[in-house]
């Protein structure tokens, strides 16, 4: 039979290699299309976020978190991911494709 502090021990070691795993990125899917953006979800916590990215439409684009990370130009039925770490705070998005974020394709992004 195990005594308390024998449990106890294990439990701690548990709850220690637990912590000592890092969460798995929070996935966030963008579908670029002409002129605009659908994200499965647009506030995420702080920390590692992937972002896959897919060009549903007729053109080119790209998905440009400003001031942190741009992604690839895609062309139309391309697919492509990216991976950063977020702050809380807000960010803007837009396709960095000339006169698109204009013409509706830009939003903002909340990390809490």
């Amino acid at each position: 039979m195990l005594s308390l502090a024998a449990i106890a021990l294990v439990v701690a070691i548990g709850a220690a290699s637990a912590a000592a795993r890092p969460k798995p990125p929070v996935k966030v899917v963008v579908t670029e299309y002409e002129f605009g953006f659908r994200l499965s979800r647009q506030t995420v916590p702080a920390g590692r976020v992937t972002f896959v990215m897919r060009n549903v439409g007729a053109l080119i684009h790209n998905f440009d978190l400003i001031g942190v990370k741009e992604g690839p130009f895609l062309v139309p039925g391309q697919s492509a991911t990216m991976s950063t770490t977020l702050k809380r705070g807000e960010y803007i998005y837009v396709c960095s494709v000339k006169y698109h974020a204009a013409q509706g394709m830009q939003g903002t992004l909340y990390v809490q």
